[in-house]
This record gives C-alpha cells, sequence and structure tokens, in this order.
C-alpha cells in the first residue's frame, strides 16, 4: 500500500494552480483600494450618529442623575464593561506595548483573557441595558449599540 503522505504530495503537485494571475476576461475583479482606512466615510457616519445619539438622549445628565434608572443592574453591568476594559488594558498595552509580546503570545500566556474579557462584556452591556430600560424602553439596545460602535470606531483610530 502507497504511503498517503506521498500520495497527497504527487497530488498536489499534479494540480496546475494559477495564483494571482490575472486574465483580460475578468472584468469585476474588486482589488484593494486604500481609501479604506481610520478615516473612512463609514467610520465618519458611525462617530456622527454617536454623537446624535448621545445629544439627542441627553445620554450623560440621564445617567448620572435620572432616578428611572434600575442602580443595582445598571452599576453591575458598568463593573462588568469595567473588568472587560481592565483585562483589554493588559493585554494591549502592558504586554504589547511594555514586554514586546505578540498577540500569539498573549493566548499561550493566558489563554482565558479573551474569553474572560468577551464574556464580561457581553453580560455587562445586557445589565446595562436592563438597568437604562425604563428610561428608554426599546430604543436603549439601538441607542446602547450606536453609542458601542461610536466609542469602538473612536478608540480603533487612535494610532
Amino acid at each position: 500500500m502507497e504511503d498517503t503522505t506521498n500520495l497527497h504530495h504527487r497530488r498536489q503537485n499534479d494540480i496546475p494552480v494559477k495564483i494571482n494571475q490575472r486574465t483580460d476576461n475578468c472584468t469585476n475583479v474588486r482589488t484593494p483600494s486604500n481609501k479604506d482606512g481610520r478615516f473612512s466615510w463609514q467610520n465618519c457616519l458611525w462617530i456622527l450618529a454617536a454623537g446624535l445619539a448621545l445629544y439627542a438622549s441627553d445620554f450623560y445628565s440621564t445617567v448620572m442623575y435620572d432616578t428611572r434608572i434600575n442602580r443595582s443592574w445598571f452599576n453591575f453591568g458598568m463593573l462588568l464593561i469595567g473588568v472587560n476594559i481592565s483585562i483589554a488594558v493588559y493585554l494591549i498595552v502592558f504586554l504589547s506595548w511594555f514586554k514586546q509580546l505578540s498577540a500569539d503570545a498573549w493566548e499561550q500566556k493566558h489563554p482565558f483573557a479573551v474569553p474572560v474579557a468577551t464574556l464580561a462584556f457581553v453580560t455587562g452591556a445586557f445589565c446595562c441595558m436592563l438597568g437604562l430600560w425604563p428610561v428608554w424602553g426599546l430604543t436603549t439596545p439601538v441607542l446602547l449599540f450606536v453609542i458601542t460602535m461610536g466609542a469602538v470606531v473612536v478608540i480603533a483610530m487612535v494610532p
């Protein structure tokens, strides 16, 4: 019986492969452009939408002073989001910038950091949504999603 690794190797060499060859009859080939960078129109729209959502909802003063907010849910959610941000700062700032470790090394050194941060963020967002539900009702998930996307885009635009 023939060795399967040799057979696989022979089959791969028998198949003609054309990679990155352009033919004249390919007119619908999309090439990546340099316009899709940090300052793309999608990013600007997310920032604009988040700013409008913050302004229209009077988010800061509502979160700080409104008595309709269920403070136990909201505070627990903010605590979990703080855990998420703390893990992200540890991984990105401390391990990447100061210790000069790559993202692959994070996974080897701290295999549960990213899953714990993800769980903390999802649970924290849900708890914040429950805490803010009495104020904005059905628009609470949309409002929090738009504000979160705006924050993510602003953080991603920082060099």
